[in-house]
């Protein structure tokens, strides 16, 4: 072990002397990182210096990023004060294809300036908070996809556990919850204004179908929000609109089918066989659109009609407001994505 002498004499004041022998033990090893370094009590005797001086000489390593402090175990060294590069938590609920493309978007931004950690909370609050009590005070920043149940209850939880994540440290992706500071930074899209917007630049064509039919799929979190924009839509400008749980046993022409759901499921599947077993041609004698556009949509059907974000874009947002540490809260505005089937 190097010997570090401190001056009562120095330029330097204490605290920041004490600071100093921190960083150099941690660079030479001797406070490694996932150990505890030693306590306020076992550096006093240690160094020799004052109570006073090492508890402040802590406080400011942990402002700038040097150690973490853990409640009852101590203080860490941050991952990020080794490498150089920023730390990053992403707490997301699955790896969708929707989400996994603003993932990508994201690591497109931020490149080899940011180590990424992504814990996977499947919309479960209590796998959430284990995996948040884990991560708070470990990481520079918190990236967080707050795909929740949506009932009073659970809401209620969710924003208790995210009010835990310090809040200029926190950028929310895709959902926008009710009540987030507005210190936090947040790219979201709005279900509620993109759905009947877009409907609304196509209504020429919209109102060539008998009727707007919206199958909601069992995978989707967010079901209802599409059902409630489809239902005021039809209203607002006289489109018959019907909102189903299930596939319908016979599709019949002139209808137009909106589908909603996070991947091509199941439910999906069994639309597009009954379209095709009908022998009526998407885009000809019937209209398919779905909510969220992925590379598989350009051929099914020569193309399938999609409304979406652009989420990579999305990604890209959040990584620049990261890199900046410059946090604000916009929204991405979902188009209607022009195809064969509408």
């Amino acid at each position: 072990m190097e010997e570090f002498h401190f001056s009562a004499n120095s330029f330097s004041p204490l605290y920041r002397q004490f600071m100093d022998y921190v960083k150099r033990g941690i660079k030479r090893g001797e406070f490694p990182k996932g150990k505890a370094l030693p306590s306020i009590h076992g550096m006093m005797i240690r160094t020799g210096i004052s109570r006073e001086t090492i508890v402040k000489g802590y406080a400011v390593l942990c402002r700038e990023g040097v150690l973490t402090p853990h409640k009852g175990k101590g203080y860490f060294v941050k991952d990020s004060f080794l490498s150089g590069r920023q730390s990053v938590m992403v707490f997301m609920d699955k790896m969708s294809q929707h989400q996994q493309d603003v993932i990508d978007g994201f690591m497109d931004a931020v490149g080899a300036q940011a180590d990424v950690t992504i814990s996977l909370h499947y919309q479960n609050l209590e796998w959430f908070a284990r995996s948040l009590e884990e991560s708070i005070g470990r990481y520079d920043w918190y990236v967080l996809f707050p795909h929740f149940p949506l009932d009073a209850v659970s809401s209620s939880e969710a924003a208790r556990l995210i009010a835990k994540i310090p809040l200029e440290r926190l950028i929310v992706l895709d959902h926008l919850p009710a009540g987030l500071s507005p210190v936090s930074g947040a790219v979201f899209q709005s279900i509620g204004e993109d759905v009947p917007g877009a409907l609304v630049s196509a209504l020429e064509d919209v109102k060539k179908y008998r009727r707007l039919k919206y199958i909601s799929l069992s995978v989707s979190l967010y079901g209802d929000l599409v059902a409630d924009a489809i239902t005021r839509f039809g209203r607002d400008y006289g489109v018959p609109a019907e909102v189903l749980q299930a596939i319908p046993e016979k599709v019949e022409k002139g209808d137009l089918y909106f589908v909603s759901g996070s991947r091509l499921d199941r439910k999906l599947s069994e639309l597009l066989r009954a379209m095709s077993a009908s022998g009526l041609a998407p885009g000809k004698d019937i209209g398919l659109i779905c909510y969220n556009d992925f590379p598989l949509n350009e051929w099914i059907f020569g193309g399938l009609t999609t409304l979406s974000v652009d989420f990579r874009e999305m990604g890209r947002i959040a990584g620049g407001m990261l890199l900046e540490g410059r946090l604000s809260q916009l929204q991405c505005t979902a188009s209607l994505i022009r195809r064969n089937t509408f």
